[in-house]
């Protein structure tokens, strides 16, 4: 879990890949997985299908699972105006509602459709929903005293990821801060270890596993070397 914040001098955006090619399908990649997977009722389970695969929430980790939710608020300012949810999804989890509680709007941005229709339902006129990309988005520099992009970058086309760090960095007010969850993947120090093996088989088939005639989640985690590179 890290914080971008505006207090140090604002790196240039790097050049962005056309949305035509590679990184175009990329991204269509990930809208039509959560337009047609993720975003839907989880057959077995409460909740949405992105949880029920990805979160891995059970009685035993779920203290756990929701104290991580409750630490990412304690480092964001508490009322406000509007509060940025980048990649808001449906904002499925309770904790989460807690982050813009103290502010006029919640401004919900996803690719997908689906989501948002989820999150104004949930949220209702607390909501401000905009279709958008977290690598180009709509809005001014320093809208936003807070906000977060929660388990989402790393779902950016790979070309597409310093640009979004650097637009939740453009769009943050100074002083504000937007906090980000990201995962380092097979870079991660835990699972460099040999007995993480099980673990990365299991996190491939979660993955890739899909059902028959899925689209394919796109997932591509840096690692912490390129962040310091790319971004830092």
């Amino acid at each position: 879990m890290g914080t971008v914040t505006p207090e140090s001098p604002r790196p240039a955006a790097p050049a962005r890949a056309s949305v035509d090619g590679q990184t175009g399908r990329q991204r269509e990649a990930v809208r039509a997985f959560y337009d047609e997977v993720g975003w839907h009722a989880a057959a077995d389970a409460e909740g949405f299908e992105d949880g029920r695969r990805f979160d891995e929430v059970n009685p035993a980790t779920a203290v756990y699972v929701r104290d991580c939710h409750r630490r990412v608020g304690e480092v964001l300012e508490r009322e406000g105006n509007l509060f940025l949810d980048a990649a808001s999804g449906p904002v499925q989890f309770r904790e989460y509602l807690e982050y813009s509680r103290g502010f006029r709007h919640r401004v919900c941005v996803d690719l997908s459709l689906r989501a948002l229709r989820a999150a104004r339902e949930r949220l209702g006129a607390h909501a401000l929903c905009v279709q958008a990309d977290v690598a180009r988005l709509p809005f001014r520099p320093g809208s936003f005293r807070a906000g977060v992009s929660l388990s989402t970058i790393y779902h950016v086309p790979a070309d597409d990821q310093a640009a979004a760090f650097c637009e939740l960095d453009r769009v943050a007010a100074p002083g504000g801060r937007i906090a980000v969850a990201y995962s380092w993947g097979k870079f991660s120090a835990l699972m460099l270890l040999p007995d993480a093996l099980p673990a990365k088989l299991a996190s491939l088939f979660r993955r890739r596993g899909n059902g028959a005639g899925e689209p394919e989640l796109y997932f591509h985690p840096r690692s912490p070397w390129w962040f310091r590179r790319e971004v830092a």
